[in-house]
C-alpha cells in the first residue's frame, strides 16, 4: 500500500427497503371480490348491483314516484306498478321504466309461484320429498325480497336499475 494515500473510507450500502407485508385477507374483502366478479356484466356506479350511476337531472318527485312504485309493492302488489306506469307519461320516462321493471317482477314472481305449486304437487306425491318445496319457497321470496328493496333504493338515487332476467323481459313485454 502508498502510505502517502489517505485510507480510503468503505462505502456502506444503503439499507433494502422493507417489503409490505401483504393485509390479511377478510372473508369481507373475498365478498365484495365476489360480488364484483358476479356483476362483472351490469352497470356499475350504482347504488345497489344492477343500477346504473345517480342522474342528478332526475327531478326528486320523480325519484319519490319511483321510490313508491316498488315500496307499494309490499301492500298492494302488481296494483303500484300498474298504477304508476299507467299515470307515468312520456315525459317521466325514469318513472315509467321502474313501474315496467316492478311489474315484471310481479308477472315473473306469479310465474315462478305456479312453477313452485305444481312441483309441490308432483313431489307430494314422492312422499317426504315434499318438504324440500319449503326452503325453496323460502330462498326465492327473500330473493324477491331483495329485487324489491334494490328497486326502491335505486329508485330513490336516481338510478337506472336494470337486473338480468327482469330488465330484459321489461324491454321485451313494455318497450321501455
Amino acid at each position: 500500500m502508498d502510505e502517502n494515500k489517505p485510507p480510503e473510507e468503505p462505502t456502506i450500502a444503503p439499507a433494502p427497503e422493507p417489503t409490505p407485508t401483504p393485509a390479511p385477507t377478510s372473508s369481507a374483502t373475498n365478498f365484495a371480490n365476489m360480488a364484483s366478479a358476479a356483476t362483472a356484466g351490469a352497470p356499475t356506479g350504482g347504488p345497489v348491483p344492477f343500477s346504473g350511476p345517480p342522474d342528478p337531472s332526475i327531478p326528486q318527485e320523480q325519484r319519490t314516484h319511483a321510490l313508491l312504485s316498488w315500496l307499494l309493492m309490499f301492500v298492494i302488489s302488481f296494483i303500484s306498478p300498474l298504477i304508476f306506469f299507467l299515470i307515468a307519461k312520456e315525459d317521466k320516462p325514469f318513472v315509467k321504466q321502474h313501474a315496467a321493471t316492478g311489474l315484471t317482477l310481479v308477472i315473473v314472481n306469479v310465474a315462478a309461484a305456479v312453477v313452485i305449486v305444481i312441483l309441490g304437487i308432483i313431489l307430494a306425491f314422492a312422499g317426504p320429498l315434499a318438504l324440500l318445496i319449503l326452503p325453496i319457497w323460502g330462498i326465492y321470496g327473500l330473493a324477491v325480497l331483495a329485487l324489491v328493496i334494490m328497486g326502491a333504493i335505486a329508485g330513490n338515487a336516481g338510478s337506472q336499475f336494470d337486473p338480468p332476467l327482469i330488465g330484459n323481459l321489461r324491454r321485451t313485454i313494455f318497450k321501455v
